[in-house]
């Protein structure tokens, strides 16, 4: 589950109709993602995995469950949003939008501390912290929708 707080700015040409036509958005902004409790598939090296061992080759044991039951703190991202779009109006109070926004993730490193510790082998709070780094770097997303004018 990801929460994000960002104030979004748009911005229309000189020449433009807006609130309607083309339309930039731009927003910074702040997100929390948090880790579900829930059963996940991990498939455990028996062996090292290194330059002359590679995963390929290395015995690895089939994907097993294992229950995340500890609660682990929010990771906290930097976000930085912006995009393109376009505003039809179709009533005198109504509008259709659609269009596409990208969305860059920053995670703030939570600290050595924190990212050291060692509740679950098989769970660690570092192991998490990285993959939702780089799994929610960015993401691009297909906006519509309709707009009230006033």
């Amino acid at each position: 589950n990801k929460f994000s707080f960002m104030p979004v700015f748009e911005f229309y040409s000189k020449k433009g109709l807006g609130p309607v036509g083309l339309v930039h958005t731009l927003g910074i902004g702040y997100s929390l993602a948090y880790v579900k409790r829930d059963l996940y598939a991990f498939a455990i090296s028996k062996e090292p995995i290194s330059e002359n061992n590679p995963a390929s080759s290395a015995a690895v044991t089939v994907a097993d469950f294992y229950d995340l039951n500890q609660k682990f703190d929010p990771i906290r991202f930097v976000e930085i949003m912006g995009g393109i779009g376009m505003k039809v109006p179709f009533a005198k109070r109504l509008a259709f939008e659609f269009g596409i926004t990208y969305h860059v993730n920053i995670a703030i490193n939570p600290g050595e501390q924190k990212l050291r510790t060692e509740e679950n082998p098989v769970y660690d709070y570092e192991g998490i912290f990285y993959n939702a780094r780089r799994e929610i770097l960015g993401t691009i997303v297909a906006n519509t929708g309709l707009v009230f004018l006033f």
